[in-house]
C-alpha cells in the first residue's frame, strides 16, 4: 500500500508540474489514471482500503489506519 501511495503521489506531482497547478489543486482519476496517463491502472490496496488523491501539498491517503506516507 505504501508503494502504491508513493506511486500516486509521484503521478500527482508530475500532473501538477506539467499542468501548472497550484498548491491545493486536486486531480480527478482521469488526470492520473489511464492508458495515456501517469499510471496505467488504479493501484489497489492489499488490505482493501480506498485511496484519496488529495490536493497538491497533501499526501495521497488510504482509508486503512497505518497505511500512510510520512
Amino acid at each position: 500500500c505504501i508503494e502504491n501511495l508513493s506511486q500516486i503521489e509521484s503521478a500527482k506531482q508530475l500532473w501538477g508540474l506539467e499542468n501548472q497547478k497550484h498548491a491545493g489543486a486536486v486531480p480527478v482519476t482521469a488526470d492520473l489514471i489511464g492508458p495515456t496517463s501517469y499510471i496505467k491502472t488504479m493501484p489497489q490496496c492489499a488490505g482493501g482500503g480506498i485511496y484519496a488523491f488529495n490536493g497538491l501539498g497533501a499526501n495521497a491517503t488510504c482509508t486503512i489506519s497505518g497505511h500512510s506516507l510520512e
